[in-house]
Parts: structure tokens; sequence; C-alpha cells
């Protein structure tokens, strides 16, 4: 309960402080339209699949602040902890559970996708609740486990198409593990346990018939979504950059993750070999698929954040693991006599506590590491400052000025802080992004105010754009992420 409680701190505290960014921006937009329905059209519509939108939408009964629009996602976050103990529990013991509770209730990247109105923190949710039930599932051949399987992958794919990865790779476990070709001359595939893969092809059956809504958009997605200038680029940096990330995104304290996760693979793979193929698998085949795809359509870190509670778990695994090597329990045989008895019992009491002061030292460490980064969460700002940009502008603009941001998709999120529709200014929701078409556009007007933001190298012009703004333009303000421009 106390690692909860700090979980639920972290991700509740300063909640709706920060200005939302241009994702969120969209997430509010496709959220408020007139229905469910009409959400879900301009979700679809928009190339994404529609659960956290309509989770938004019914949020907004209650307001659109920064804090109701980023709470689901805190929501999301804090329910992960208990269910991350639950499956480090099942995969190694106990002990592991607490210990990847623990690293997931500091860990810096689910503390930021907790706070941000995205669906991230609601895919890494329903992915682990995926991983739990269909391994204990497969362990225990449970209706209700199975049933539990299917729900969760089914909400993991209507928050995130990237829940293919997380299908494929449950999938392709089970049939590596739990199929075998027949010794007799035929070579037939057969199974196992007839009756535990008759289970889990008829909850492939389920999922795919509930799938159906939206396969076809999945392909329209995959076949268009290449080509786009931004994001991770394939290198030999792709892995390091992966898990700096996964740790405290300083590289020299994830030294201290990555040592404990690779001790945690290490441990597993004689004692826990099923345990190890499928969190191995989990943790691999993601990033590995990814690296290949950087290269033609856009990646980033995010995207992957299911693979997060494996990677902790794993360094869990670790921890306890180093802890034994130690101060090794023995396997002395149990002496005849009380009093040799109770010696041998005060030996293991002491080996125990040892352990245990061990894996306490090594967390101390892991908080240590993630004391700075946490601190430096909160005392900056995370996400570009739209809020600030638009109360200056109200009060420096006049009537009949242009605010054209730069991008100009940067409009969707500045519309939920700047309302033109009483100061007589024009917000242009497409601006120009090459030289030749910004002097004309300019030429139409008195003044113009661009809204600059890192985004417009996404565009593939940035440099072209920010050059032309220095000859065309001033600098009239800035604030976190953003530059605010005057040409007249």
């Amino acid at each position: 309960m106390l690692i909860v409680a700090l979980g639920a701190f972290l991700r509740i505290h300063d909640l709706g402080s920060e200005s939302i960014w241009l994702d969120e921006g969209v997430s509010w937009e496709l959220s408020r339209e007139g229905n469910a329905l009409s959400v879900i059209h301009a979700a679809l519509g928009d190339r994404h699949v529609p659960l956290h939108y309509l989770i938004l939408h019914f949020m907004m009964i209650f307001g659109e602040s920064e804090f109701i629009l980023r709470f689901p996602s805190a929501i999301f976050g804090i329910l992960m902890i208990p269910l991350i103990y639950k499956t480090g529990e099942y995969f190694f013991g106990k002990n592991e559970g607490l210990i990847s509770a623990f690293l997931l209730s500091i860990s810096l990247m689910h503390l930021y996708y907790s706070q941000e109105a995205r669906m991230y923190s609601q895919l890494a949710f329903f992915s682990l609740a995926s991983l739990y039930f269909f391994y204990r599932a497969m362990m225990e051949n449970r209706k209700g486990l199975w049933a539990g399987f299917v729900v969760s992958i089914l909400l993991c794919f209507y928050s995130h198409m990237y829940a293919i990865f997380v299908l494929g790779i449950l999938a392709l476990f089970y049939l590596l593990t739990q199929f075998q070709l027949s010794p007799s001359k035929n070579l037939r595939i057969e199974a196992k346990d007839v009756k535990n893969a008759r289970m889990f092809l008829l909850s492939l059956a389920a999922i795919f018939l509930l799938l159906l809504p939206i396969i076809p958009h999945i392909y329209r997605v995959g076949k268009t979504a290449g080509g786009i200038p931004w994001g991770i680029a394939p290198s030999i940096n792709f892995v390091p950059i992966i898990l700096t990330q996964f740790s405290t995104w300083n590289m020299a304290t994830s030294c201290l993750f990555i040592i404990f996760f690779l001790c945690g693979v290490v441990a597993s793979l004689n004692v826990h070999k099923e345990q190890i193929a499928l969190l191995g698998l989990w943790f691999a085949l993601p990033i590995a698929v990814s690296y290949i795809s950087a290269g033609s359509m856009p990646f980033q870190v995010r995207y992957i954040i299911f693979v997060l509670p494996v990677y902790l778990i794993l360094i869990s695994k670790g921890i306890t693991s180093v802890s034994k090597i130690l101060y090794p329990t023995g396997k002395k045989p149990i002496p005849k006599g009380r009093r040799k008895e109770r010696r041998e019992r005060k030996r293991k009491e002491k080996t125990a506590s040892g352990q245990a002061m061990l894996v306490v030292a090594i967390l101390l460490l892991f908080s240590l590491a993630s004391f700075h980064p946490l601190q430096g969460y909160y005392a900056t700002n995370q996400k570009t400052d739209l809020r600030a940009t638009a109360t200056y502008i109200e009060s420096h603009s006049h009537s009949g000025d242009v605010v054209a941001p730069l991008p100009g998709y940067i409009a969707r999120p500045l519309r939920y802080y700047y309302d033109n529709s009483t100061d007589g200014t024009i917000l242009i929701e497409a601006t120009p992004t090459t030289a030749s078409d910004l002097t004309d556009f300019i030429a139409r007007y008195d003044r113009v105010w661009f809204v600059l933001t890192a985004d417009i190298y996404a565009t593939g012009r940035g440099g072209e754009v920010i050059n032309w703004l220095e000859s065309n333009s001033r600098l009239e303000k800035q604030y976190a992420g953003v530059y605010i421009l005057l040409s007249e």
C-alpha cells in the first residue's frame, strides 16, 4: 500500500500545472466532439484507435481543465503499480513483485506518460494485463483467465495499434512452447495439451472477430505511416537511447538499471527458462522490429512503453539474485537435535536478514539515481508552454493581426488556450513552410505573429523557415519550447 501511495502521489502531484502540448491538444480536440459516435469517427479519421478519446469524452463531463484531461492517464498509471506486483510475483516471486512495483512507482518514463493526456499509460496497463492473464491462463487453463486475456488484449488494441506486438509475441511464444512435431512419419504438429490449445485458439478467434471493426483501419494507417521526417533514426545509439529513457533519462545513472537488468537476464537463464523466454521475446522483439522500421517510418520510445514493466521486472530479478549470491542460503541437510535445529534456524534468519538489508541498500541506490531526475521533472517545464504564449499574444495583439503557428498544426493545442473570437485577430491553421510562400503570406497582412516550435523540423523545412524568420521578423518573447516572433 505504501508503494501504491507513493506512486499515486507522484502521479497526481502537479498534474494540471503544465500547459498541454501538441499531442494533448489533439486528444482534447478529438474528444470534445458532440457524441461518442462522433468521437469514434473523428479518431479513426485522424488515424487513431478510439478508446482513449472515448474515455476523455466522458471525462469532460467534469470539465476540460488540464487536470481532468490527464486524470485518466494518472489512474491507469496508479493501477499499474499493483498489477506489476502481481505479474512480478507470478513470474518470479513476492520479492520481485514488490521491487518491480517500487521501481515502477518512481519510474520517470512511466510518471511522464501518467501525467500526459495521451494513451500511453493506458497502453502500458492493458498490455501488462494481457501478459499477466495470458501466462496464468497458459499455466492454469482456466476459462476466467482466458477471458481476462481476451478482454485485456482487445482494450490494448483499441488503445494503440502497437498492440500488434503484444498479441504477436504472446501467440509466437505459445506456438513455440506448446506445440511440437509429432514423432510419427507424417511429422504433424501436435499440441502438448489439447484442452489448453483449444482455449488458446478460441481466444484468438474471439479476438479476431472483435477486432474486425478496426482491422481495415490498422491496415490503412500502416500503409500510410512511412516517410515522415521525425523520430529516432536507426543508429548505434538506438538501444542505448531506449534503455536510458526506460531508466532515468541520464546515461550515467541509467547504467545502474542496465547492469541489474543484465544480471536478471543471466540469473533467469537456468532456473526460469520459460519465464525468461517469454520476457526476452517481449523485450527484444519490439526493439528489433522498431530498429528495422525506424528508417522508413517514425519511431518514438513511448510507442513501446509496454516493454518498460518487463524491463523493471527483470531488474528486480537481478537485484534479488545479486543479494542471494552475496548472502547464499546454502543447501545444508537439516541437522538432528533441537540445539542444532535452532542454530540452523538462526543461520537462515541471519542470511535472510542480510539479503533483505542488501536489497534495501540497492533500492536506496536506485532511489538516489532517480531522485535528481524526478526533482528536475517537477522543477522544469517538460512541455511547450502554449498557455503563456496565448496570454502574451492576447495582451499584445491588435484587431486585424494574424496569428500563424509554425508548423500550422500547432493551432490545434493553441486553440485550447487562445480564443480569438472577441479580439479581432485571425488564427491561421495552414501556415506555409517555404521561404517564397512565407514572403507572399506576410505581404497580405500588416502584422503577423508567428508561434514557432521545434515541430517545424518535422515538416522537413526547419532550417529554411528559421533562416527566413531571422531576416523577416523579430523575436518578441520566448517560453518553454515556444518562440513568439512578429513581422510588421
